[in-house]
């Protein structure tokens, strides 16, 4: 399952996020997404979790908690075909 996190902290590494969610589970990829120039956190990130019910328990407990002093929000990745 795809997970989108946003309104991280703009200094939260991969790190830092492969820490906070893998506890959940298996992690089988993770993306801070970056500006192209500057290589600046956009302030997003996408992770794939191998196990949809670990997935779906990682999105419940994170999802509006408190990380980097800031508030984040978590839920299953869109599709960009259903966004369009």
């Amino acid at each position: 399952m795809n997970i989108f996190v946003g309104n991280l902290n703009f200094q939260t590494t991969e790190k830092q996020l492969e820490a906070l969610f893998a506890p959940f589970g298996n992690i089988q990829s993770l993306k801070i997404i970056k500006r192209m120039y500057s290589r600046d956190s956009k302030g997003f990130a996408f992770i794939k979790m191998t196990i949809p019910v670990e997935a779906q328990s990682a999105v419940h407990a994170l999802n509006n908690s408190s990380q980097n002093q800031r508030r984040i929000t978590v839920h299953e990745a869109r599709s960009v075909n259903t966004i369009i």
